[in-house]
């Protein structure tokens, strides 16, 4: 396979954001969530597009009495308001099992402390949700905690797999590690 030399793949990169950009606009302004809800949102973005994200995760709001409420729901009671997203049962449960661990394990829906800790301990912590995708764990560290990390989906990382900027059998990991010198954080 053809190997991309680093500055030639900045450069692709580049261009490729610039032609994004005349198409769809500059990228949405950074809405400040807590760090529970955004890695809420992380499981309704994951492969689909910011609107249907939001207004999936407000009729989820709407839906329930509050997070416990959903949190002691069945999956398929939950699924019912991520309309317009695919694989809604598999983001239900994504949903279900960090309302689940964080309250089991702090006795509340917050996450805040993760701010305080490194991105290597705010990971770990991350990790412990056990149906958590690597998207959500790095939307959660680029969002909340600055980190300089690349929150990849199999859409992006298919993309990136067609224009050739990795290889074939990338991973979402493996791709982010890296494209991470040659994107911007």
């Amino acid at each position: 396979s053809l190997k991309i030399k680093a500055s030639e793949r900045q450069t692709i990169l580049n261009k490729l954001v610039g032609v994004l950009r005349k198409k769809y606009g500059r990228s949405e302004p950074q809405t400040q969530r807590p760090v529970f809800e955004s890695l809420l949102f992380a499981a309704c973005l994951e492969d689909a597009p910011t609107a249907a994200a939001e207004a999936a995760l407000q009729r989820l709001r709407d839906g329930f009495y509050d997070l416990n409420e959903i949190r002691v729901s069945s999956i398929s009671q939950i699924e019912r308001y991520l309309t317009g997203l695919s694989n809604p049962p598999w983001r239900a449960l994504r949903i279900r099992d960090a309302l689940h661990t964080v309250f089991e394990t702090h006795y509340k829906f917050d996450l805040e402390h993760l701010k305080r800790k490194t991105h290597e301990q705010a990971l770990k912590e991350l990790s412990a949700l056990r149906h958590s995708s690597f998207f959500m764990r790095m939307y959660v560290l680029q969002h909340c905690l600055g980190a300089h990390v690349l929150p990849l989906d199999a859409s992006s990382l298919s993309l990136l797999k067609w224009l050739g900027l990795v290889e074939p059998e990338a991973t979402q990991e493996s791709a982010a590690e890296e494209l991470k010198t040659s994107v911007r954080k």
